[in-house]
């Protein structure tokens, strides 16, 4: 690697070190994050996945980015609203100000330009979202990052959330019927009736057996598409289905999950027959 890419490299890793961006470290196959910078040496620290920290040259390390041609709509649109344009000319995408002129009173336009403060704001979106706004990738001195490598990470449920979520579910589908079990008693599988939950503790023996949304028919799908309110997304003409209330209604009275109780492991995936 030349000074001119070490420059560019350890510039552009400064500016991102406060937003966690992960890199690829010669010698190591694991990801790891950046987290430090030797500004007299041109080196960085890195922590690994097991906590540990090592220490290295700038030319020791890729950081992973995101390409700009994986900017989502809504990404986009978040930019839009700063001022600035993700241009895509063939398999080049690339980013700039948009040019504003906004009309005098006396005739004539003038230039809007972009402050200070709202450069800060396009750079913290860009560093925070780990696009490469500075083609690294295309000079092979980053990576590209995979979708799921910057994928947020929610904190787990604490006991009173998981509370909270079990009695708000239940308590929707106790009308139609749910089938739960209960906690570490396997093949106890009945119809939960509104008398069978006391109390804000009790609801935690329940583990109701609920559908998966991806197992919905087409029929099914059909049917659940009529309940809802149709709109159409501006910029991408995207159809949304907006849920009613006699939406939920059919996804109590199927068993969907509409909450995710499964994957977050406080429900069972239950056959299609069950509810049907």
């Amino acid at each position: 690697m030349n000074q001119e890419d070490k420059n560019i490299l350890f510039s552009d890793i400064s500016s991102r070190l406060r937003y966690g961006v992960k890199c690829q470290v010669v010698g190591y196959e694991e990801v790891c994050t950046l987290v430090g910078i030797d500004y007299v040496e041109m080196g960085v620290g890195v922590r690994h996945s097991d906590e540990h920290y090592t220490g290295h040259d700038i030319d020791e390390v890729k950081p992973l980015l995101r390409p700009l041609s994986s900017m989502t709509l809504k990404e986009e649109k978040v930019l839009n609203e700063l001022g600035w344009v993700l241009y895509r000319e063939g398999k080049e995408s690339f980013i700039g100000a948009e040019d504003i002129e906004e009309p005098l009173d006396g005739g004539g336009y003038q230039t809007t330009y972009i402050t200070n403060s709202k450069l800060y704001k396009i750079m913290n979106f860009l560093n925070s979202h780990h696009f490469d706004y500075n083609g690294l990738i295309e000079k092979s001195l980053a990576i590209e990052a995979h979708n799921d490598i910057y994928k947020e990470e929610k904190p787990p449920l604490n006991k009173e959330d998981i509370k909270e979520l079990l009695l708000k579910d239940l308590s929707a589908r106790l009308p139609y019927g749910v089938k739960c079990g209960i906690v570490n008693s396997p093949n106890s599988i009945f119809t939960l009736r509104p008398n069978d939950i006391n109390d804000f503790d009790d609801v935690l023996k329940y583990e109701p057996y609920l559908r998966p949304m991806s197992n919905m028919t087409e029929e099914e799908k059909k049917e659940y598409e009529e309940t809802c309110i149709i709109t159409t997304q501006s910029d991408s003409n995207e159809c949304i289905f907006v849920p009613t209330d006699k939406t939920y209604d059919f996804l109590n009275k199927h068993g969907f999950d509409y909450r995710g109780l499964i994957e977050k492991g406080l429900a069972i995936e239950a056959c299609d027959s069950m509810y049907n």
